[in-house]
């Protein structure tokens, strides 16, 4: 019968050995990456001390004296220099405390919008800055023809000399401007569609192409609700005013009234001409002619 084959046996000094000579060279590994780590980091503070040292015109040596010797004095600036950083600290300062000042009185800061509404209402009195239009875009070319307009409207309102005419005609603005901003809202439309549809099929070289167009066509549709929001808030204001109400009035007692009767104007004519003469008018008309000659019917 075979025997199994021995396995040798370590003893226990030997296997005390090995794990102190592995923990021994772990801990050396440890400590010499501590080494280098620090060492790394010595080199990097000793750079930044020599850049710090170059930009304030300081030796890399005076950079490594105490925390007291390392405060130096700026260099002396020249004097227009000094005047100049002396102003706009001083502009700085003046528009902190503005600014301090105002959101503790409102709370909330101007809006773009409001900003530039007051650019606008600059330097004027408060019966010219009644008379402006708070439109919403000074590019609009619909915006701008209608301020014009309405402007002279509230003048002629606050001179007591408006007329139904000039209310007339700014109505026939406004018609002219829906009219003008229904055809813009439709030709976007029919561009949208037809970019989408483009946009759906495209490869990558039009893509980018494509994606531009659709973005300018956005762009406009802001614009035109701008101009469209503009519209009926003056349309709503036009319908509270008493001249326009007064010019519907006067229109619908003329409906009332109707036309004048065109029957009876006809009539009065036709007494004013005899037998005769109606007679030989209706023989010179070209239905009782036959080749040039009266026709003849039998008796």
């Amino acid at each position: 019968m075979a025997t199994p084959p021995l396995i040798p046996k370590t003893s226990t000094t030997e296997a005390i050995f090995l794990f102190i000579s592995l923990c021994s060279a772990f801990f050396m590994l440890v400590s010499l990456f501590l080494l280098h780590k620090r060492k790394k980091k010595k080199k990097y503070q000793e750079e930044e001390e020599e850049e710090r040292g170059k930009k304030q015109h300081i030796s890399p040596a005076a950079t490594r004296l105490p925390a007291a010797d390392t405060d130096p004095s700026p260099p002396p600036m020249p004097p227009a220099e000094a005047a100049g950083e002396e102003k706009r600290r001083k502009k700085r300062g003046k528009k902190k405390r503005q600014g301090e000042e105002g959101e503790e009185a409102g709370g909330v800061r101007p809006s773009l919008e409001e900003i530039v509404r007051a650019a606008g209402t600059a330097g004027r009195t408060a019966e010219e800055c009644a008379s402006l239009f708070p439109f919403s875009s000074f590019a609009s070319a619909t915006q701008r023809r209608i301020k014009v307009q309405y402007d002279e409207l509230v003048r002629s309102n606050q001179a007591r000399k408006l007329t139904m005419a000039q209310v007339g005609q700014f109505v026939n603005c406004l018609v002219e401007a829906r009219n003008e901003l229904q055809h813009k809202s439709d030709i976007l439309k029919r561009s949208f569609k037809i970019k989408k549809a483009l946009l759906f099929k495209a490869d990558r070289s039009s893509f980018d192409r494509l994606s531009q167009q659709i973005y300018k066509l956005e762009t406009e549709h802001k614009r035109l609700e701008q101009d469209a929001a503009v519209y009926n808030l003056i349309q709503d204001q036009l319908k509270l005013s008493p001249a326009y109400k007064k010019m519907l009035e006067v229109s619908a007692s003329m409906e009332l009234k109707g036309p004048p009767d065109q029957t009876m104007d006809q009539s009065m004519e036709f007494s004013d001409i005899s037998f005769e003469e109606l007679l030989a008018q209706e023989k010179k008309d070209s239905f009782w002619q036959r080749n040039g000659r009266p026709r003849s019917f039998p008796s």
